[in-house]
């Protein structure tokens, strides 16, 4: 037996196996395929063998991530093997050794010195030399042994070579065994590093085939598939775990096998001329010791920074795809529930309410006698039945299962998963996730912070427009649910009032008034479902494709190196905010500065240009156009013509009947209050009388009628609308007493007395006190008369009058109309909302569609946009052109709003774009027709006898002036005389106005 397994050196394998010294190693093995078999047995259960919906599949898949999120197959822990203590096995090596002596005597033969091949120049010397002292000394020993008279032995004479044996073992056995064990431990770390980062594509694959699944929604075989594979995998990783322990011992064994025998074999050259102590001592110990642990360091470094990567790599898709699938599972739940509300919810109510039209439809249809009995009585019951119990119903329901509120719960979701995410996670630069990872590769960055920044802003305006745009088209539900009650009703009151005419087939007239109205609010009442139901389709549509965007983006950030270019983009933003914050502090002044500049280039330029154009137009450089085409007088005599070709209904929401009708009034608020608080004050038993000045057709006689309905007390209201013109006081005495119902006054004293002792107070409505004079010689009596008895009377009387603006501040001018009337109330022109306002809300209890058709020739712009968008659009450019032609008058606004109607088919009203016209033909009118269409302005029409009065001309002469405007369109003749064609007013005002002809 040699010398090294004499001592049982070869027994320490079995120490460092058995006695707990690889145990840690052995426990983290064990607890890592415990965790992989659990896993396994999670997967199997949820997944394997199992049909799913979509949201029960989603919650699974999230709790299968939140279930690795829990556990440690994918962390960064301390589950090495090679984190055993080697200070532990190295003690437990040094007890060994200590049973060994330091030295060891061992006889050297004189092979030992013989040279070969091999040996160095320096060696061949040094053996040589150690040849002739092994000489000198084999003589001196045989001399010796000669004077001694003993026995000597040549053959058998050898040296004594002292070796030095504890550091021999420990350089050629313990020091390179630990050396091995911590390579042989490392290489099975890399095993396992390596077959988590196959679970961490794996799980990738998996979430990759559920996202395919719930894309189509056909199969989940492929997701299944994935789920097996992953299932394969981690089997993979248990065989792999069960063979490591065993290994690591057989291999400690073999390589300390190998490290005795090649030990073995060197120990004879051990503290020989080959082979010195020095060789093997302490300083070489040192030195391979450090040289090993550099290597091993290095070595376990990379181990370290793999992990760490993988780590990295599972912590940032494992938050950014939860944060994916929270968002896929949220969605379909509020999606499914969105539908179903509004299939229980508000279709149900939408049948409900379209059944109980259609019997209605059948009562009206199937009556012959006491047809308005029979619509009366369905007006009140519908008015109960559907406004107080469906419609309202409806509306409540609409505002809570609607999506708006859908948008809204997406949003809060989405926000909360980004706040959710990490404010700190390590990225390995370029993703060279692999042993070459050094620390420096690792950089810490704000995933949150990124996502907040580049995408939360770019999904919150996403968001933000489509919750404006949902929430306005929700809104007008509401509103168009009332219109289809407003719709039956007014259709009804319109078939009672054709009835009340009692013309040629009143009856059937009325039967059909009746019936197409419900008929409408039947089709508007499936339209209005319909629309809804779409909205809330492409609502969905809308955030699906957002959340999927939002994933995809997110996604892209799995990829460490676009996180890190998203982080380096965030950062150049930051920067380049805050250099223009510094701008913007530096030029505050400025922005004040550039648009008064900008104003005043505009002013001088725009009246450079004019004085240009008026001197071309003086010395005949530039053209004008001033002859009337065919067009533009067709447009204009044609009006009537092509209004009355639309329905009645239509023809009636827009006709004056329809002032007194509380639907239609918009904004008017602080006018109507001042009427109102006239009125109690007068009320009070003070003295009030109040005038409404505004230009024709601007709701003067809506203003009044609106403030009438607002009165606290049922005083006798007087309504008079004066059409003809009063030329004498007589008859303006005869006006009033007929309508006081007093005895015919002779004088103003005796007129004011009778009112004065009339037995109850009174509201008198006189509109249009214009009429009250005539542009003549004693032509303003009437007018004057008139304002006395006002001012004698207004305690008696509340005198409630309106006047066209332009008479007023000519009758002011000539007799201070103004200073006998308490309150003055001046009319503006209205807004171009306020204009559209109106006139769809008329529209709209028409019950007919509306569409706005495309110019003759449409931009690419407007070409490229959606329906939906084409239309706002359309609107948008209809009512801003509409308001510059009206110049804010809501009559002329109606005329045109009219005369741009297509000729109705079916169920929808179809509006031609305002194509622009040219007026300037009026400039060329000569001063007579000029000052008798200020004639027309100022009493609100003329007659033929009239013109001839105030112009003091022939009544040949009148009827050939009128009559030539007459036939351009200029005027149209009336039953109270020739007026100035409303279509023209706007434009006859100012014209009239630029040559100071009015005011």
């Amino acid at each position: 037996m040699s010398v090294i397994r004499e001592f049982k050196i070869a027994e320490i394998t079995t120490l460092i196996c058995e006695k707990n010294y690889l145990n840690e190693s052995k426990l983290v093995l064990k607890n890592y395929r415990d965790k992989s078999e659990k896993f396994i047995g999670f997967l199997s259960e949820n997944f394997i063998n199992t049909t799913e919906k979509s949201g029960v599949l989603s919650k699974k898949v999230i709790s299968l991530f939140e279930y690795l999120g829990n556990e440690s197959l994918l962390k960064e822990e301390n589950y090495k093997l090679s984190a055993i203590s080697f200070d532990e096995i190295n003690d437990l090596l040094n007890e060994a050794l200590h049973e060994l002596p330091s030295v060891k005597i061992e006889k050297q033969d004189k092979e030992r010195f013989l040279t070969n091949k091999d040996d160095s120049i320096l060696l061949k010397a040094k053996k040589s030399i150690k040849k002739i002292s092994y000489k000198v000394t084999l003589n001196n020993a045989s001399i010796k042994s000669k004077l001694k008279k003993q026995t000597f032995n040549r053959d058998q004479y050898f040296w004594n070579r002292k070796v030095e044996l504890v550091n021999f073992v420990r350089y050629y056995i313990t020091i390179p065994f630990i050396n091995e064990l911590k390579l042989i431990l490392q290489e099975k770390d890399e095993k396992i590093l390596t077959e988590r980062f196959r679970l961490y594509f794996s799980l990738v694959e998996v979430y990759s085939q559920y996202l395919k699944y719930e894309e189509n929604k056909e199969n989940s075989e492929k997701f299944i598939e994935s789920i097996k594979n992953t299932i394969a995998q981690q089997k993979e990783l248990i065989m792999l775990i069960d063979k490591q322990y065993d290994e690591i011992e057989l291999l400690s064994k073999s390589k300390l096998e190998q490290l005795i025998k090649s030990a073995e074999e060197i120990y004879p050259k051990a503290a020989t001329i080959d082979l010195p102590n020095k060789i093997y001592g302490e300083s070489p110990q040192n030195k391979i010791v450090k040289k090993s642990e550099k290597y091993s360091n290095k070595r376990q470094s990379q181990i370290k920074n793999f992990n760490k990567a993988i780590s990295a790599k599972w912590i940032s898709f494992f938050h950014l795809t939860l944060a994916n699938l929270h968002l896929i599972q949220e969605f379909n739940f509020y999606k499914i529930n969105l539908n179903k509300a509004i299939k229980e919810n508000i279709e149900s109510l939408f049948d409900q309410f379209r059944s109980e039209l259609n019997k209605i439809i059948t009562e009206i249809k199937n009556n012959e006698d006491g047809l308005d009995k029979v619509i009366n009585k369905q007006r009140n019951e519908l008015s109960e039945s559907l406004n107080e119990k469906i419609i309202d119903e409806l509306a409540h329901r609409i505002a809570l299962d609607n999506p708006h509120s859908f948008i809204i719960k997406m949003e809060d979701i989405l926000f909360k998963e980004i706040a959710n995410l990490p404010s700190e996670i390590l990225i390995v630069k370029n993703d060279n996730i692999d042993l070459k990872i050094r620390d420096k590769d690792f950089q810490l960055i704000n995933p949150r912070e990124i996502v907040e920044a580049e995408l939360g802003s770019e999904y919150h305006s996403k968001i933000q427009k489509y919750k404006n745009e949902v929430d306005a088209e929700v809104k007008k539900f509401s509103s168009k649910l009332i219109e289809v009650a407003q719709i039956i009703d007014y259709n009804l009151e319109t078939a009672i009032s054709i009835l009340d005419n009692n013309e040629a087939d009143t009856i059937e007239h009325a039967k059909n008034a009746a019936v197409e109205g419900i008929e409408r609010a039947v089709s508007r009442s499936k339209n209005l479902f319909d629309k809804f139901d779409e909205l809330k389709n492409d609502t969905i549509k809308k955030i699906d494709s957002l959340i999927k965007s939002f994933a995809a983006k997110i996604d892209e950030l799995k990829i460490f190196e676009n996180l890190f270019k998203l982080k380096l983009k965030v950062s150049k933003s930051k920067a380049e905010e805050r250099v223009k914050d510094v701008i913007k502090n530096g030029v505050s002044n400025v922005k004040y500065f550039v648009p008064i500049l900008l104003r005043k280039s505009r002013f001088l330029y725009t009246l450079t240009k004019n004085k240009l154009t008026t001197l071309g137009l003086k010395v005949g450089i530039s053209e004008q156009k001033q002859a009337l085409s065919v067009e533009l007088t067709d447009f204009l005599l044609k009006t009537e013509e092509q209004i009355k070709k639309l329905p009645s209904v239509y023809q009636r929401l827009f006709s004056k009947n329809a002032i007194q009708d509380d639907r239609f009034v918009v904004g008017r608020a602080k006018e109507i209050d001042k009427i109102i608080k006239s009125y109690e004050y007068w009320k009070s038993g003070k003295k009030s009388s109040i005038v409404i000045v505004g230009e024709k057709g601007n709701g003067n006689s809506t203003l009044v009628f609106s403030a009438l309905k607002k009165f606290t007390n049922n005083h006798k209201t007087i309504n008079l609308e004066i059409s003809n013109t009063i030329e004498t006081a007589e008859q303006l005495f005869d006006l009033i007493t007929s309508n006081l119902g007093i005895v015919n006054c002779k004088t103003e004293s005796q007129l004011v007395a009778a009112i004065k002792n009339l037995p109850e107070s009174s509201v008198f409505v006189i509109e249009n006190i214009e009429g009250m004079f005539l542009r003549v010689v004693n032509g303003f009596e009437p007018i004057k008369t008139f304002s006395r008895i006002v001012t004698a009377t207004n305690s008696k009387i509340l005198w409630i009058c309106t006047c066209n603006v332009y008479s007023w501040n000519y009758l002011d001018k000539v007799i201070r109309l103004s200073d006998y009337f308490q309150t003055v109330l001046r009319m503006g022109n209205i807004s171009s909302k306020e204009i559209q306002e109106v006139i769809l809300n008329r529209h709209a209890i028409s019950g007919y569609d509306l569409e706005f058709l495309l110019p003759q020739n449409p931009s690419k712009k407007l070409l490229n946009l959606s329906k939906y968008e084409q239309q706002e659009l359309l609107k948008e450019e209809f009512f801003e052109k509409l308001h510059s032609f009206a110049n804010g008058n809501l009559r002329l606004s109606h005329l045109f709003w009219l005369r741009s109607i297509k000729e109705l088919e079916g169920e929808k009203i179809e509006i031609n774009s305002l194509s622009d016209m040219n007026f300037s033909f009026l400039k060329e009118l000569n001063d007579k027709k000029l000052f008798a269409l200020m004639a027309m302005i100022l009493h609100d029409g003329i007659t033929i006898e009239e013109c001839s009065k105030i112009f003091n001309i022939s009544r040949q002469e009148s009827d050939m002036l009128i009559s030539s405007m007459v036939d351009d369109g200029i005027t149209i003749e009336t039953a109270d005389g020739y007026k100035v064609n409303f279509l023209l007013y706007s434009v006859v005002i100012k014209l009239l106005h630029d040559k100071n002809i009015i005011h």
